[in-house]
Order: structure tokens, then sequence, then C-alpha cells
């Protein structure tokens, strides 16, 4: 009796070790009021983001080149180099730590830092689900730059506007830059997705409401560098 409990422990100690953490299919990863349940990933506002501003630019990932017959620029192309909940199988993960020639993204553009990196392990091992859920903002803060326009600029925008990449001839790397784009129009314009202006981000989702909210206070309240 004894040997066959300890055969069965056994069993739920490896079992237990190798499966990833099952979460119900019928989970959406979104609290009633929208947001994401606590620790849940948004492929809409996270992970998507970072296809667009690092791997899914012209000439490389997106629809048109498919750089290696690879596209991420949706949910269900980027489902084609992820294995849920295997890191080892999932290409989109595997490459962000290559080296020389076959680093992603590829230079001049910066790679991917470790919170990112741990962002998308996260993502995978919740199951890759196609999240939509919004992020925890709160639009009544006191939007500054610093704080809170810098880092939606840099998350949403910088990957293909930045020192080196300048799509469209727009740079939104430093505070002066973004106010140019302010002042002339097309920064809301663009991201507001206002008629006549390119649709930004280029995978046409636009930012969660809080984000724009925040940016026209930033905007409304004289573009400080604060």
């Amino acid at each position: 009796m004894k040997s066959k409990l300890l055969v069965i422990g056994l069993i739920a100690v490896v079992f237990g070790c190798t499966t990833a953490p099952l979460i119900p299919p019928e989970f959406t990863g979104e609290n009633p009021d929208g947001t994401c349940a606590d620790g849940i990933v948004s492929f809409q506002y996270e992970i998507l983001p970072l296809m667009n501003s690092g791997c899914a630019m012209s000439g490389c990932h997106d629809e048109i080149t498919a750089e290696d017959d690879v596209i991420l620029t949706n949910y269900d192309d980027i489902m084609r180099e992820v294995t849920p909940y295997d890191l080892n199988e999932s290409e989109l993960y595997e490459v962000l730590f290559e080296t020389g020639d076959d680093i992603m993204p590829p230079p001049p553009d910066a790679p991917f830092n470790q919170e990112q990196k741990d962002l998308i392990k996260r993502w995978i091992m919740q199951g890759a689900m196609n999240t939509t859920c919004a992020l925890d903002c709160d639009s009544t803060m006191t939007s500054t730059f610093a704080a809170v326009v810098q880092p939606i600029v840099q998350k949403n925008c910088e990957g293909c506007h930045n020192v080196t990449r300048v799509d469209g001839n727009v740079r939104l790397h430093t505070y002066a830059e973004v106010v140019n784009s302010v002042n002339n129009g097309t920064f809301m314009g663009t991201i507001e997705h206002k008629p006549g202006y390119p649709v930004m981000p280029t995978s046409g989702v636009k930012l969660s409401d809080c984000d724009i909210s925040l940016l026209n206070q930033w905007i409304a309240n004289g573009a400080l560098d604060n």
C-alpha cells in the first residue's frame, strides 16, 4: 500500500512540475469593467505594440515584406510563431536571445530589454491568449511628459520613429521631437485616427481611451517638459 501511495505521489509531483498552469478556456482575462485581470498580459495593448515597434516594420515582418515568410502584424500570424505554454517551441521568444546577424530586432534597432522579454514570456505561459483587455489606467491622474507621455510614445511609436529609423520623416525620440509633432497637428491626428492622417500605430489598433485621454490632457496643459 505504501509503495502504491509513493508511486501516485511521484506521478503527481512529475505532472505538477512539467505541466503549464492552465487557464480555463472560457476565461477572457478581463475584469467586469474591461480591464485586465491581475497579472494577465494584454495582447492588444502590450504584445502587439511591441511587435509593431520592434518587428513588423517595412522591410522586416510587415505584411508586404514578410521577411522569412514571417508576418507579425496581427494575432493570427503571430500565433504561427508561438506555441502556447511552451517557450522552447515558440520561435517568437527564442529569436529574442539570438546573437550576431540573427538577433531580433536586428540592428540598428535596439533589441528588446529584459522587461519586454519577460512580458512576452508571461503572455506565452498564460496561453498566448488574444486578450483585448485595457491596462490599469487612471485618466484623472496628472499627465507629465516623463512619467506618462514618454512611456506611451516609447511603447507605441518610437520603434518606427527613433534615432536610426525615421519612418515618414518623423522622429519621436526626444521631448523636442514629440512637441514638434504636437505643434504641427500630426501627433494626435495620427493617434486618434482623424481623417486625412495616416493611422498609427500601423496595426490600426488605437491606443486605449485612457492613454489618449492622458496625452490630450498633457497637451491641453501646455505640453510641458515635466
